[in-house]
């Protein structure tokens, strides 16, 4: 190939390089597709069972003569005082909360904090005459956190949430919950400009789940691993995050490659005689290192 058409390939592949890179670096940045403030307010009443005094249901029911559940308050609370206690020595020991001012049209946050060997949700709703969520959750020895996007169909008409233990009557079964929430989510403007949020509340995002979530959040958040709190909501692409989201790409890897190739080929056209030398070379060295094996 003639000197001059050598580099004028070797220009136009320098502007694809580069038309790449830009490209790469525009669109690695995404905006969520969704982004919702938290309404304040909780739609279910005593969630926190300070004053909680009532009794437990069997929501098994299957023989109501060996029904043995109990309800009452626990002082190991993850919140506050008291947290509740629902223990089970045969069938189903369950309670339930009614979400307030329910509309079956709104999209809410559903949070709750549990411990025990068998925990378990229902997410009943008249109308749809079943649970729209219903979940073994993995037990824990220790405190840990539960979130939830909740959706309603049009035939929801009310809504209460569930929990339960369960014991089939060999052993006495114990589960604690604690700080129950639902919140209204109330939709915003995606934007990627970082001002657009407080760094000290947290939103619900929507993106693909294939993308990277992370966010900005104020100094007093950032756990000890040095990031900001994010949470997996859903496998769908839902997200609880404190502060401005950052949602990028999955490293471009394929675009890293096609971009190192055409720089390797521009390098071969630029430097054509410079690198037929060294590998010669290398090949002469390769050779000889044979050789001296055998």
């Amino acid at each position: 190939m003639k000197k001059s058409l050598r580099y004028l390939f070797a220009t136009l592949l320098l502007i694809a390089i580069i038309f790449l890179i830009t490209i790469t670096y525009m669109n690695y940045k995404v905006i969520p597709t969704e982004v919702h403030k938290i309404d304040s307010i909780n739609y279910v009443k005593e969630g926190n069972f300070e004053n909680f005094n009532s009794l437990a249901g069997d929501c098994c029911n299957a023989n109501p003569e060996e029904s043995r559940v109990f309800a009452a308050k626990s002082k190991d609370a993850y919140e506050g005082d008291y947290s509740l206690n629902l223990t089970s020595e045969n069938q189903c020991a369950c309670i339930s909360k009614e979400i307030y001012q329910f509309d079956k049209s709104n999209i809410y946050l559903f949070l709750f904090s549990y411990k025990g060997e068998r925990p378990r949700i229902c997410l009943w709703t008249n109308g749809d005459k079943g649970c729209l969520i219903n979940q073994e959750i993995e037990p824990s020895s220790k405190w840990k956190n539960y979130a939830n996007i909740l959706f309603f169909t049009n035939k929801s008409a009310s809504a209460s949430v569930f929990f339960y233990a369960d014991s089939d009557g060999t052993r006495t079964v114990t589960n604690l919950y604690d700080d129950l929430q639902v919140h209204k989510l109330v939709s915003i403007t995606p934007s990627l400009n970082s001002e657009d949020y407080k760094t000290n509340e947290e939103y619900v995002i929507k993106t693909n789940p294939t993308n990277v979530v992370n966010s900005i959040c104020a100094k007093q958040y950032i756990t000890a691993e040095g990031k900001c709190p994010v949470e997996k909501l859903s496998d769908d692409g839902y997200y609880l995050v404190r502060g401005a989201p950052q949602v990028n790409l999955k490293f471009p890897w394929p675009e890293l490659v096609l971009i190192i190739i055409m720089m390797l080929i521009v390098i071969r056209l630029l430097f054509r005689k410079q690198v037929i030398k060294v590998e010669e070379t290398f090949e002469y060295e390769l050779k000889k290192g044979l050789k001296k094996f055998r």
